[in-house]
């Protein structure tokens, strides 16, 4: 369940950060993942 659910969240924020390619957005994004990751 986890796994599919962090698929699809990658999925998406894959999506965005090819639009904005953003280093200081994708940074932002790593951050929230290592947040919910613990």
């Amino acid at each position: 369940m986890h796994k599919v659910v962090t698929s699809q969240v990658t999925a998406l924020i894959w999506r965005v950060t090819t639009k904005l390619t953003s280093n200081e957005f994708i940074f932002a994004v790593l951050l929230s993942i290592s947040a919910l990751g613990k």
